[in-house]
């Protein structure tokens, strides 16, 4: 037995008394209480709840307070009239229970420091997946959660999420108005004045929520953290090192017999990671896509389905254009493309629970990528990528250290080879109208001619016929026709 399997097998569940001492805390709003009770019974050998686990995410995920109304305590519903006492105290004991911003970043200390001192088994557990196939039964419910509490009815949002990127994506948690629950008058609510409506207002149904939500970057720092230990710990099956978690956030397979592939959404989260500003949020995206790659490496993975999904090469496109624009031996970086904010959605679903529900419909897992919903809905996740983008990517990515021209070639070569197969797929709603011309003009083969004979005399010899031989792929794409490209 492993030092591993040894402090599994040692670890035991939370004692009753202890899971309650934390409950009443979290039941009375006294979060950071709570939380601090919680990491003072924290051990290696004390399993923490999943209910736990579940509400310390949601507190981790819940958004940052607003500016507040100063005039709120005084006003009544309709914004002139005060409010009685017996309202105005009901709403203040409503308000006592959100959420506030240091217990927000309390509980993503703490989940940090479960990392540090649990198996990773002891945390994955509470997370949402996705069953082991399409045919089985859900294995997150693995607790009965208390709903009497506040804190417990709001984290069943965590609980019914079919897996962790719906987690992070914007709007998964919204803010709870602590007047949600007014009294009614006459069997209706009181009308609330008609907010100023938004100048992009028809568009708001339209808009994707961001992948990552601005104030959920640490809590996928965290669940990124949890992933690489998962994956550091030896396996005696035979397999390559890899993160079971991650493997279980990619949907099931229609039949038991088949494999994982449609690994979409967590492509999404890699390149919206890498396009971000900030550098820090930057290297998730790195250490994600390097999860990724290792768990390919498996068994547990249809590679030939996955990087032939539409998904993987609009990744891949938008991955080649990261890659080059890095490389760029312009003074200036290509201005970046204004991109479609992410709004919530104005209308969900209720669950069963009363919480709003963000999930798609039950066999929205089990169908390929684009069934459901439209080609420009998948390609509108990723960084727009044009035939004019194509050709300045050609022109402008050399390398400034002469020892990487053949890598950057490589690059260039897959960029174009996959952007010419996803026009060859598209439909007349997201193929790039230029793109015919760009062929027919000659464009891209003098592209194509003049890249090789700077970059090619700086091969080395024994990269020769590797570069003859891109070149020749991407003159036979140059030459033929846009239905065949």
């Amino acid at each position: 037995m492993s030092a591993t399997d040894g402090l599994r097998t040692a670890q035991r569940e939370m004692a009753a008394n202890q899971r309650n001492l934390v409950d009443t805390c979290f039941e009375e709003g006294q979060y950071e209480t709570g939380i601090y009770v919680l990491d003072s019974l924290r051990s290696p050998t004390v399993k923490p709840a999943a209910t736990h686990i579940r509400q310390l995410l949601y507190l981790a995920l819940y958004p940052p307070p607003d500016v507040v109304d100063t005039d709120a305590n005084t006003a009544g519903p309709d914004g002139t009239l005060p409010a009685s006492p017996s309202k105005l105290g009901a709403k203040h004991q409503r308000s006592a229970l959100i959420p506030s911003e240091a217990a927000s970043h309390a509980a993503v200390r703490l989940l940090e420091a479960f990392t540090a001192t649990n198996s990773p088994d002891a945390l994955t557990r509470s997370l949402p997946s996705y069953p082991t196939d399409a045919t089985s039964h859900d294995h997150r419910w693995i607790d009965g959660d208390d709903e009497d509490s506040f804190i417990a009815r709001q984290s069943q949002t965590v609980r019914a999420a079919k897996s962790c990127w719906e987690l992070f994506r914007e709007g998964f948690v919204k803010p709870y108005a602590a007047d949600a629950s007014a009294p009614v008058t006459n069997g209706r609510r009181r009308r609330q004045p008609a907010a100023e409506p938004d100048e992009d207002e028809e568009d708001d149904e339209y808009s994707q929520p961001s992948p990552v939500a601005p104030h959920a970057w640490p809590v996928l720092k965290w669940f990124i953290a949890l992933l690489e230990k998962e994956e550091s710990v030896p396996r005696e099956d035979g397999e390559p090192r890899y993160s079971a978690c991650l493997l279980a956030q990619i949907p099931s397979p229609r039949a038991a017999a088949d494999r994982r592939w449609d690994a979409s959404a967590a492509l999404e989260v890699v390149i919206f990671c890498m396009n971000d500003e900030n550098p820090h949020w930057r290297n998730l995206g790195v250490r994600l896509l390097t999860l990724l790659i290792n768990l390919t490496a498996t068994s547990h993975i249809e590679l030939r389905t996955f990087l032939a999904s539409p998904p993987a090469l609009l990744f891949k496109l938008a991955f080649c254009k990261h890659i080059l624009q890095g490389n760029s031996n312009t003074s200036a970086k290509p201005k970046p493309r204004p991109q479609t904010r992410a709004k919530p959605i104005r209308s969900k679903p209720k669950s069963p629970n009363g919480s709003t529900s963000n999930q798609p419909s039950a066999d929205d897992s089990q169908t390929p990528a684009l069934d459901g919903q439209g080609p420009a809905s998948v390609a509108s996740r990723y960084p727009r990528v044009s035939s004019a983008d194509v050709l300045s990517l050609l022109d402008s990515a050399t390398p400034r250290d002469p020892k990487s021209v053949v890598d950057t070639l490589r690059v260039q070569f897959e960029l174009v080879l996959t952007f010419a197969t996803i026009q060859s797929q598209a439909d007349d709603q997201t193929r790039d109208t230029k793109w015919s011309q760009v062929l027919s003009s000659g464009e891209l083969t003098a592209s194509v001619e003049r890249v090789f004979a700077l970059s090619g005399r700086a091969a080395q010899s024994e990269q020769t016929k590797d570069v003859e031989m891109m070149k020749t792929i991407l003159l036979t794409i140059a030459n033929s026709d846009v239905d065949q490209a």
